[in-house]
């Protein structure tokens, strides 16, 4: 899915990956900014469940070619989620990492199910 980029979020996986830390996942010359929110531009073929002019948001892999800072970005069908229409473009590519994190704790490593009750503090 080609998504045109109309959010960045700059982290601190950036600074390692400036710094050299992934110097043997990314190709160079790298365009930084790994999680993003945008609209759809034009969808491959296979690729099912979303459409041109839809709002998704992501996280683009270190070997991947486009960044955030760019317009444009190229995404996997797995890469990417619908972006919820009451959340902004801006809030939706800050909140990607974090809330992958919190998404694999509560569901991956703590086996959250339906139902269940969760208090953060």
């Amino acid at each position: 899915v080609l998504v045109r980029v109309k959010a960045c979020a700059l982290s601190a996986l950036d600074i390692q990956v400036r710094t050299g830390k992934f110097e043997d996942m990314v190709r160079l010359p790298v365009i930084p900014g790994y999680e993003i929110s945008g609209v759809v531009a034009e969808v491959g073929s296979g690729v099912m469940g979303t459409g041109v002019g839809e709002d998704v948001a992501g996280i683009i892999p270190l070997d991947g070619q486009y960044g955030g800072c760019g317009e444009l970005a190229v995404l996997k069908s797995y890469e990417f989620v619908k972006k919820p229409a009451l959340t902004s473009h801006e809030d939706a590519a800050a909140c990607l990492l974090s809330g992958l994190r919190a998404s694999t704790a509560l569901f991956s490593q703590a086996a959250l199910a339906p139902g269940e009750t969760v208090l953060i503090c």
